[in-house]
C-alpha cells in the first residue's frame, strides 16, 4: 500500500501560515508527503520546533506572489533528507533566521526561482547585526536565481 499523504489547500492571508507549521517545541517527522497548493510556506518552524523532511516528500507553493518553500525561525531545526524536495517559483527555497539550523543530510533539491532569490536565505532580525544561523550538509543541489545561499554561516 503507498504512503503518500497529500497537504493541500490550507493557510491564510497573513504571517505564519501554511501548509504544515510546527512551534514551541513541536516535532514533526513529514515522510513521502506531497504538500503543495497552500497559502504560506509549505513548511514553517518556530519557536524551538524540530521538523524531519524525508523519503520523497515535496514542499512546494503556489506559482502567485512571492512565497518561500520553508520558514525555519527562533531556534528551530529543518532537516531534509533521502529524496525529499523544497521548490518555491515565486520566492526562496528556504529562510532561515534567529538561531536556527538548516541541514541537507542527502542530494535533496532545495530551489528558489523567484526573482532575486537564493535556495537558502539566512537573515537577521534587530538588535542582531548578522545572521546565527547554520547550514549544514551536501548542498550541491541547493540553488536559486542569485546563487545556492545568501548570509548563512554554512559548515558542508
Amino acid at each position: 500500500l503507498g504512503t503518500t499523504n497529500t497537504i493541500t489547500g490550507n493557510g491564510a492571508a497573513g504571517p505564519e501560515n501554511g501548509g504544515i507549521e510546527v512551534r514551541v517545541g513541536g516535532t514533526a517527522t513529514i515522510r513521502d508527503a506531497i504538500i503543495a497548493d497552500n497559502t504560506g510556506a509549505a513548511i514553517q518552524a518556530f519557536d524551538a520546533a524540530i521538523v524531519d523532511l524525508r523519503g520523497s516528500s515535496s514542499a512546494t507553493v503556489p506559482a502567485t506572489g512571492q512565497t518561500a518553500g520553508a520558514i525555519v525561525r527562533r531556534g528551530s531545526f529543518l532537516s531534509v533528507r533521502e529524496g525529499a524536495s523544497i521548490v518555491s517559483a515565486t520566492h526562496d527555497g528556504i529562510e532561515a533566521g534567529e538561531l536556527a539550523e538548516v541541514a541537507i543530510r542527502d542530494a535533496n533539491t532545495i530551489v528558489g526561482n523567484g526573482a532575486n532569490s537564493y535556495g537558502i536565505a539566512c537573515f537577521y532580525t534587530t538588535p542582531m547585526t548578522a545572521p546565527a544561523v547554520a547550514l549544514v550538509g551536501y548542498l550541491a543541489n541547493v540553488s536559486g536565481t542569485l546563487g545556492s545561499s545568501a548570509n548563512c554561516n554554512a559548515f558542508p
